[in-house]
């Protein structure tokens, strides 16, 4: 099947090759654009065993992300949801399920989790995963949408019933969900994202300021949507107060909503000569590895993908305390943790590591050790795929 034909009414965005009775596992997931969640669903796939046969459901349309997906005989299909409510997405996602012979439907994050649990349960799918990768997302305030969040949180809080394993990437967002879903803790299990570690391949932990286009010039990145989440105007007001006797220039990867805020507001700060906004790229780690300081300011983090992949990169890091940053970061060893409302802190922090080359260093190897101790994706897949087998019915 050609990319983008028509088959059975839904748009399949690239062919699938059928095997002898494999474990057939469906991914759904919003959309497929530049993000955590996807990064991890892309691994996921490309890294599974033999055993198991997956496909990526998209419930919108697919995006960047899905070009991650190396693998050939994965089936990659658009739901097309309209915005709002769309009532017939669960029975449409319901018959694919069955067609398919899917026996594992494993959703991530709360974009999709009513669609697909009820579709789960419509065709009576035997093995049902959900991961949460963040937080649930925050209605605008007002009396009507906090009770549109009242009637999502209830309506999410029974669904859990019908789910067979709930996954929280850390702690933290173990404990969020206990608290808005009232959910025994016991039933939720954690297992921590996981980047590609690549053993052969040669970090040159003796980078400096000369080695960037032959500048001399210092390069500090984050990577993130450009979204209120993320805090960026933080970073840019600690950019702005970042104290070195020599020229740096931090690269924002990534898009978003706030883009032409958040260029306005590096003008408006006298700063916009050091703040290049680069977009999505596809060549993240080639940027990471040419960079000496990784920075994100967010308000909430999950297990923040993007940390992990500076830091198997050999970066230090300077992070905002939230979320599951504290279990990545090890303060003072591989980075730096900063509220996330102390701008001070953050250039404070920043401005110690540009002037230090010795301490970036012993920061990066120890950050790249931390992923490869604890944060592989190998690690993350087959914990995902024990839990797929624990669950599967005898037989």
């Amino acid at each position: 099947m050609d990319p983008g034909k028509e088959r059975d009414g839904y748009a399949v965005c690239s062919s699938r090759r059928d095997v002898l009775k494999p474990i057939r596992v469906a991914h759904l997931i919003e959309t497929m654009h530049t993000g955590g969640a996807e990064s991890v669903v892309a691994s996921l796939i490309n890294h599974q065993d033999p055993l198991f046969e997956s496909m990526l459901i998209c419930l919108k349309e697919s995006g960047t992300a899905a070009i991650g997906i190396s693998r050939k005989d994965v089936e990659i299909i658009e739901l097309g949801k309209r915005e709002g409510n769309d009532l017939a997405i669960p029975f449409r996602l319901a018959k694919l399920l069955k067609e398919r012979n899917i026996s594992i439907l494993h959703t991530h994050n709360w974009s999709v989790f009513c669609e697909g649990m009820t579709a789960a349960v419509l065709a009576r799918i035997p093995v049902r995963v959900h991961t949460v990768h963040g937080d649930f997302g925050v209605y605008p305030k007002g009396i009507s949408y906090r009770f549109k969040e009242f009637i999502r949180h209830a309506v999410e809080s029974l669904l859990t019933r019908a789910t067979v394993k709930i996954v929280a990437v850390s702690d933290d967002v173990r404990r969020m969900v206990c608290e808005k879903l009232y959910i025994n803790p016991r039933k939720i299990v954690i297992v921590n994202n996981g980047v590609d570690v690549c053993e052969k391949e040669s970090f040159d932990f003796r980078r400096n300021a000369e080695d960037v286009g032959g500048k001399r010039e210092h390069i500090i990145v984050s990577v993130g949507r450009l979204a209120e989440v993320k805090n960026v105007p933080m970073l840019l007001h600690a950019v702005s107060k970042v104290d070195v006797p020599f020229p740096f220039r931090l690269l924002l990867l990534g898009d978003g909503p706030e883009r032409k805020n958040l260029q306005q507001i590096a003008s408006d700060l006298g700063i916009s000569d050091k703040v290049e906004f680069l977009g999505n790229r596809l060549d993240v780690r080639a940027i990471l590895k040419g960079s000496e300081l990784f920075v994100l300011a967010s308000m909430y983090e999950g297990i923040s993908m993007s940390i992990l992949e500076a830091m198997a990169m050999g970066l230090p890091v300077v992070a905002t305390n939230v979320g599951g940053n504290p279990g990545v970061i090890a303060e003072g060893e591989s980075g730096y943790l900063v509220n996330p409302d102390d701008s001070a802190a953050m250039a404070m922090r920043i401005s110690n590591l540009l002037l230090d080359k010795e301490l970036r260093l012993r920061m990066g190897r120890m950050g790249r050790r931390i992923v490869e101790d604890k944060f592989s994706t190998r690690r993350m897949v087959r914990d995902y795929e024990k839990i797929y087998l624990s669950l599967l019915p005898a037989g």
